[in-house]
């Protein structure tokens, strides 16, 4: 199974203006430097990169970048709580004495070069010229290369920690075409050396030996029962799942046993259901599909939007057995509903803690929510 981190976190429409937020963030860094481990110089200049309101705690989560010469340092987003024009909280990750740590402020090595580069480094084979789509100044890049990569391929300067120094490297990232890595690689900007790299899409294999894995624990849960039952209040649409509900943490833990929940749908994080996208009672999908969700199969690898999808009918009846005794690919349906299943609650339980449409959560309609 393959999915590819991303983390999308939207502007805020709370009550303040990120310029009000950068007066109240640059104030408080310039008080308490030291507090943190740090220079003057390394709280001289940052940008907020986003903010969100909190219901549950009723403030503001404020994501500061620092940055250097404007170019923003990797790894240093620092996350502070504001009430009322007030930090109550900051969680630094500033890199700490920037200036003596910089070595050189110029890029020698052009976005174009970086990108052939990274592409060296992965072993990935380019039959076309990389042409450039747009630029941010001279700091930020955006090519594409349909043989080399299916999505735009953004190449931005960035200072990386490396052996105590942070470097100045162009970041570079590429989606392979066959779907199955999201190189994120740090070519360094002076001299084309390559830095480090991550890939982006996380493979879990379970073909392996599993000898040390306990079957058969039958009620025995890493987290509490709360955690499922925060979200109550259902919306009625008379759908039913058979699945591995929660809190159960895995087949194994309630001996392979399913449940068939009726309406599992919570009426305020998704109050037209699971299967609804206009905001109209009523659903707009029979398949596992939804606002806060498309499952389906993807047995190419292709990333496409053209996989299986099990259908409920008119009744929206997903009460389709689950066969864990045969190879996967023949439980297709049962695992896609349990998968659309999961992620739904996932989606309900995080919005009762605060993940909603300001707080950039992802849905197909925001129902004039906001974010």
């Amino acid at each position: 199974m393959r999915a590819i981190i991303l983390v999308l976190v939207t502007l805020t429409s709370g009550f303040l203006s990120a310029q009000d937020f950068q007066q109240i963030v640059s104030t408080y860094l310039n008080s308490n430097f030291e507090k943190h481990n740090l220079q003057l110089n390394d709280v001289y200049e940052t940008r907020i990169s986003s903010s969100s309101y909190s219901r549950s705690m009723n403030l503001h989560n404020v994501y500061v970048s620092q940055l250097h010469n404007g170019i923003e340092v990797k790894n240093s987003t620092s996350s502070l709580a504001i009430r009322n024009d007030q930090v109550l909280n900051a969680s630094m990750s500033f890199q700490s004495n920037i200036a003596s740590r910089i070595q050189r402020t110029t890029a020698s090595i052009t976005p174009n070069n970086a990108i052939q580069q990274a592409a060296t480094v992965m072993n990935l084979n380019s039959s076309q010229s990389n042409v450039l789509l747009r630029q941010v100044e001279q700091k930020e890049y955006f090519f594409t290369n349909e043989s080399l990569s299916n999505e735009e391929i953004p190449v931005k300067l960035k200072y990386v920690p490396s052996e105590n120094q942070l470097k100045l490297a162009w970041e570079v990232l590429i989606y392979t075409t066959d779907y199955k890595h999201y190189h994120e690689v740090f070519i360094d900007a002076t001299n084309g050396t390559f830095i480090k790299s991550t890939d982006l899409v996380i493979s879990c294999n379970f073909d392996g030996a599993h000898d040390s894995h306990a079957h058969n624990i039958v009620n025995t849960y890493s987290f509490g029962k709360s955690a499922s039952q925060t979200a109550t209040s259902t919306f009625m649409d008379n759908s039913q799942y058979r699945v591995f509900a929660l809190p159960a943490e895995s087949p194994n833990h309630i001996n392979n046993q399913t449940t068939l929940l009726n309406s599992p749908a919570n009426l305020v994080a998704s109050p037209f259901g699971w299967h609804d996208t206009d905001g109209v009672v009523g659903p707009e999908f029979l398949i596992t599909r939804g606002n806060n969700v498309y499952a389906q199969e993807d047995q190419d690898g292709q990333g496409s939007t053209f996989g299986a999808a099990p259908s409920g009918g008119i009744a929206l009846n997903f009460d389709i057995s689950q066969q864990l005794q045969v190879p996967a690919s023949q439980n297709l349906p049962g695992a896609t509903v349990n998968l659309f299943y999961m992620n739904n609650v996932m989606h309900d339980i995080w919005y009762q803690y605060g993940f909603d449409e300001a707080s950039g959560n992802f849905q197909a309609n925001n129902y004039g929510n906001g974010g």
